[in-house]
């Protein structure tokens, strides 16, 4: 599509001529242009031909108010350059010039060219268009990086929905609530779709899929309290937790003594009547809290959970993991490490693994330098059936409390 009328609302004075911006080069022009093509109506073709025609302008013109970047290249020239046709770089010179707004094209009379009279194709115009350029390179680099985000929310819902309802469904299988959320969760398009959605479209889809995951916490819990349980059979992290916040207690971290904390330790570690060493260390989590869990985190951290518009107390599981996939882009954690943590130990745990990587970046001793490659360790130490996330808790505790 053309530029918008708001890139093109100034034209270039001559009293001298424009410059880059300070510390910009030609080559960075032609990265912006490569990278904004398809937003700014450039084809491939076309993008081609405007790059062979920026090479033929002095590099320094562009920086220079007392110069002005040309391509004074015939069409001759740059049909032998392209390997069109004198017709086809027509075409294209028309489109960046009258269409686009990207070139004014100046020549004689008799659509000759020359250094002399300065005549050819003028990049000036471009120049005053760079701020713009930059504005809506920087504007698509945030929404991409929203995109990312919300998909691996809606992954993280749909494993949500998936386990919940594969956990309740066989006991209530003509329940018309759970029917309900499944026909909808069918109805999602795939994860492959996503990106095609458009922003406002994923961000109402999102809101959609974290509604529904709400209904199914609210069912379950209905569940858990008509067999008179705090607690549902599974033993996942989230379930934990929920039960966690149907309860009043105050068995809480930071009301333990020492022994106390080191006999909780011990007793996740070793599994008895059946319950393994996770299940241990979710009911140890669960009976954290989420506000000791919310002390617990770095700053980052904390600033995500914020955004769900809770006080401490009542956060759920899923506001820990949408808190951790929005910390995954500054902590410069990638999609497939988070994807294989959270299809490896679950989304909630892989979370609290984010919180604690996160909250370790500035230990004092050992300084986790690539927060990434951490994760990656950690969740190789859960399928060893070696990951101690207590004991990480603990440590941060203690740092917490030392402070």
């Amino acid at each position: 599509m053309p530029i918008p009328a708001a890139v093109m609302d100034r034209e270039p004075t001559h009293a001298t001529y424009p410059v880059l911006p300070d510390g910009m080069q030609r080559s960075q022009v032609e990265q912006l242009l490569s990278e904004l093509a398809p937003a700014i109506g450039l084809s491939g073709a076309r993008l081609h031909a405007l790059l062979v025609m920026i090479g033929y302008t002095r590099p320094q013109a562009w920086t220079d108010p007392e110069d002005e970047p040309v391509c004074y290249a015939s069409q001759v020239e740059l049909a032998a350059a392209l390997g069109l046709s004198e017709r086809a770089v027509r075409a294209h010179e028309h489109a960046l010039s009258r269409q686009l707004g990207l070139v004014e094209k100046r020549t004689a009379a008799n659509g000759s060219r020359s250094r002399s009279g300065g005549l050819g194709l003028v990049f000036s115009r471009l120049i005053t268009l760079v701020p713009q350029l930059l504005g809506l390179r920087d504007q698509r680099r945030v929404d991409r990086a929203r995109v990312q985000t919300l998909v691996r929310l809606r992954s993280s819902y749909f494993r949500h929905l998936r386990d919940g309802l594969a956990e309740l469904h066989p006991a209530r299988p003509d329940d018309p609530a759970l029917g309900a959320i499944r026909d909808a969760v069918l109805e999602w398009p795939s994860s492959g779709a996503l990106r095609g959605l458009g922003l406002a479209a994923l961000e109402d889809h999102v809101v959609a899929a974290r509604a529904l995951c709400n209904e199914l916490d609210r069912l379950a819990r209905d569940a858990a309290d008509r067999r008179g349980s705090t607690q549902e059979s599974s033993g996942r992290a989230a379930e934990t937790f929920r039960s966690y916040l149907q309860a009043t207690t105050q068995d809480s971290l930071d009301s333990c003594s020492r022994e106390q904390v080191e006999r909780r330790v011990e007793a996740s570690r070793e599994p008895d009547d059946g319950a393994t060493g996770p299940e241990r260390q979710d009911a140890f989590v669960a009976r954290l809290g989420p506000r000791r869990l919310y002390e617990l985190a770095g700053e980052d951290f904390r600033l995500c959970l914020d955004m769900a518009g809770k006080p401490p107390e009542r956060l759920g599981p899923l506001d820990f993991v949408a808190a951790a996939v929005h910390l995954l882009p500054p902590l410069g954690i990638s999609g497939a490490a988070w994807a294989d943590a959270a299809e490896t130990m679950g989304d909630f745990r892989a979370a609290l693994c984010v919180l604690v990587t996160d909250a370790n970046r500035d230990h004092p001793l050992t300084p986790i330098r690539r927060p990434g490659g951490h994760l990656r360790a950690l969740t190789q130490r859960h399928r060893a059936g070696q990951l101690n996330l207590v004991g990480s808790l603990i440590g941060l505790a203690e740092r917490r409390d030392a402070t």
